[in-house]
């Protein structure tokens, strides 16, 4: 009897263990696995995404064991416990029945189901063929169990799992994926800045093209009649390597000189008085209200680094190259500049920035932990405007949205540079910085 009871209770561990397991694996991981080649993981698959069949084989196993383990343990205890002194029929049974339902649970039960959890790989390897040997043997038994379960969750309006997806996949929203690289930075397994990038990744999906863009006022362009000379004194000043080409005004832009045209042409005699026109491309124009990820698919898709972002008027409301739309995600390039270029957000000390006005409100929302409420600008300085209702100056103050807000230079009309000092501190504020303080 000994002899089944141990039999019985290392079935339903190894049943409980691999239900756990399959639960706990990530799909991801299994597939990784297949890829690699690795013994028994194409068993693990299967078995991930058949959940439903794998489960009801399992608990048919656990059932089977338990009903052998509830008979013979109270065949294997009854005569220690009758050598023991113990005469009373039902003190002998209930006695016999608590000390074998602690056996089960203990290593039947809890100590599989805590292997499985802290090493579901290896105990989906190691029991996965074996249960999918007895799924087939099982095949009718477990598909009507199966077909049962299915009816009654319809009928309480809830779809399994596998009706669901198919397959076990974890689908993970926004938040649970920054809340799980937030544990993975705690417990120091992921690089420094992953979180960051990734939150700009959710971020970018977010915008559209008239918040990533270089605004009209900031763009460098030439003239029409202008000649290569001319692009060529321009370009050793500005040092960009594309050029949109107006005619009029800004509204009015013909094309894109981009400068290894300029020195191919050279290089064939054409001259460099020869008209920027006779070089130059047709530009790609965008609405405003493009969203970034598609503009970038058709960026890529028409092969140009460079897109024209016209407002709905038709006018042109900016600019947009591919490298503004890839520092949206990793972040700002840092390039070789002159000391007097100004950084984006600068910090002047306790707790006082200096900040452009073109950024945009998201990023200023994101560094100072705030929500700005303004459906109508894009950046930080049109908002400062709209609040202000007037012309801007230098020393203009405002206080809105836990901030206060300083006009510290004007560029033209625009506002250049702004002061911001946070008013009220919150809690996720102490705790970001504490992660910088340690970090």
């Amino acid at each position: 009897m000994l002899g089944i009871v141990v039999f019985f209770l290392a079935v339903n561990g190894f049943f409980v263990s691999l239900e756990f397991a399959l639960v706990a694996l990530r799909e991801t991981k299994v597939d990784e696995m297949v890829r690699e080649g690795v013994r028994g993981a194409k068993h693990v698959q299967h078995g991930k995404r058949n959940v439903d069949d794998y489960v009801a084989a399992s608990q048919l196993g656990i059932t089977i064991a338990s009903l052998v383990l509830g008979a013979a343990g109270e065949a294997l205890f009854r005569k220690p416990l009758s050598a023991m002194g113990l005469s009373s029929p039902v003190a002998l049974t209930l006695l016999s029945l608590a000390l074998m339902t602690m056996l089960h649970v203990v290593v039947g039960e809890q100590v599989p189901k805590m292997l499985a959890i802290q090493f579901p790989t290896r105990v989906a390897l190691a029991a996965a063929p074996a249960t999918a040997m007895f799924l087939r043997i099982c095949r009718p038994g477990i598909w009507f169990l199966s077909k049962m379960t299915h009816l009654i969750l319809r009928a309480l309006g809830i779809r399994s799992q596998g009706e669901a997806h198919g397959h076990t996949a974890q689908i993970y929203s926004e938040e649970e994926i920054q809340a799980l690289l937030g544990l993975r930075e705690a417990a120091g397994l992921s690089e420094q800045g992953e979180s960051v990038m990734v939150s700009r990744v959710f971020s970018f999906f977010d915008m559209v093209a008239t918040q990533v863009m270089v605004p009209r006022t900031e763009m460098v362009c030439i003239p029409a009649d202008s000649t290569l000379r001319d692009l060529a004194a321009l370009a050793s000043e500005e040092r960009h390597e594309r050029y949109p080409v107006y005619g009029d005004n800004l509204d009015d832009i013909k094309g894109i000189v981009l400068l290894k045209d300029v020195i191919s042409a050279i290089n064939h005699q054409r001259g460099l008085d020869a008209p920027v026109t006779t070089v130059m491309r047709e530009i790609f124009a965008v609405p405003g209200s493009k969203g970034v990820s598609k503009l970038m698919r058709e960026m890529k898709k028409h092969r140009t680094r460079l897109a024209l972002v016209l407002d709905e008027y038709g006018g042109t409301a900016g600019m947009v190259t591919y490298g503004d739309l890839l520092e949206r995600i990793v972040g700002e390039v840092e390039e070789s500049t002159t000391p007097e270029e100004d950084e984006d957000i600068v910090s002047l000390g306790d707790n006082l920035f200096s900040v452009s006005g073109l950024v945009v409100i998201s990023d200023v929302e994101e560094h100072f932990n705030v929500d700005i409420d303004d459906e109508h600008n894009d950046t930080i300085g049109g908002t400062v405007f709209s609040q202000l209702g007037r012309k801007p100056q230098v020393g203009d103050v405002i206080e809105a949205f836990g901030l206060r807000l300083e006009v510290e230079s004007m560029d033209g009309l625009r506002i250049d540079r702004l002061k911001i000092l946070k008013l009220v501190r919150t809690p996720d504020d102490e705790l970001k910085e504490s992660h910088e303080a340690k970090g």
